[in-house]
């Protein structure tokens, strides 16, 4: 029954039909599950003690913040074969070193008037410099003369529009009193005409004060006249005062355009 013996009867009874065997199959799992937890549990303690920080190996390159420790690309100006290698990989050179020295393809390309012509050119590039700079100035001179001259005459407007001011207010006045001297003339005349009738005044008399009213007429529509002319020479200078901004706002324009592009021709060939 407890399978000590080397003849074990486990495997000719029915074990499911008896209680006993079936608790102690039970008991025997329970233990075997209590010592998994356990072995589960020391191992747990135990890495909860072991570093975590783990070293890693690799390849891979090291770069610099410095641009001047980084390799850097060498440009030749004439082109040609190496002749002779100076310095070797890793050695540390400093600016204006010899690194190489090398052979033009053929020597016809070579110039023996480089240094020369170099100078020669640089020469050009400061006097093209010199005539920018020449040009940006009379630009900026153009500029404040064009700036002094809409000033000028902006100037001479406004003192023709205060000149015309004066002449509107003197039309005005004599509009105004063309009219009373109009009004009068025509109350006059009805008086006149009914005197006439009555045969007081003289037919002479009335034909006078007719005259006076065609001449008070006449003047007060060339008042009238005088007045509308005056106001449109007003909205004249008005006009002009539109069109001299308008034209100065457009050639100072220009002039800033070119200003600009002057001054960027002239940086590029100083820089």
């Amino acid at each position: 029954m407890l399978n000590i013996s080397v003849k074990s009867i486990s495997g000719k009874i029915d074990k499911s039909q008896y209680k006993s065997f079936q608790k102690l199959e039970r008991k025997k799992s329970s233990k075997l599950i209590i010592k998994l937890l356990f072995i589960l549990f020391l191992t747990f303690i135990i890495t909860m003690f072991l570093p975590w920080t783990q070293n890693i190996r690799s390849k891979g390159n090291v770069t610099t913040l410095n641009p001047y420790d980084k390799p850097q690309n060498i440009q030749a100006i004439v082109g040609g074969s190496i002749d002779n290698w100076l310095v070797t990989e890793g050695d540390v050179v400093s600016i204006g070193d010899t690194i190489v020295v090398l052979a033009e393809a053929k020597e016809e390309y070579l110039d023996p008037d480089l240094l020369t012509n170099t100078k020669d050119q640089q020469t050009a590039k400061s006097n093209s410099a010199d005539a920018y700079s020449s040009k940006l100035q009379y630009l900026e001179k153009q500029l404040r003369a064009l700036s002094d001259n809409r000033s000028s005459k902006l100037e001479q407007i406004e003192i023709k529009r205060a000149q015309l001011d004066l002449e509107i207010r003197s039309a005005q006045l004599d509009l105004e009193a063309s009219i009373t001297y109009l009004q009068n003339a025509t109350n006059q005349l009805e008086r006149m005409e009914v005197m006439y009738e009555k045969g007081i005044k003289s037919l002479t008399d009335l034909e006078t004060k007719r005259l006076s009213i065609r001449e008070a007429n006449a003047k007060k529509i060339s008042y009238d006249n005088k007045l509308s002319k005056l106001r449109n020479d007003q909205n004249g200078l008005i006009q002009a005062i539109d069109v001299t901004n308008a034209d100065y706002e457009q050639k100072a324009a220009k002039l800033r355009s070119e200003i600009q592009s002057t001054a960027s021709y002239r940086y590029n060939l100083l820089g």
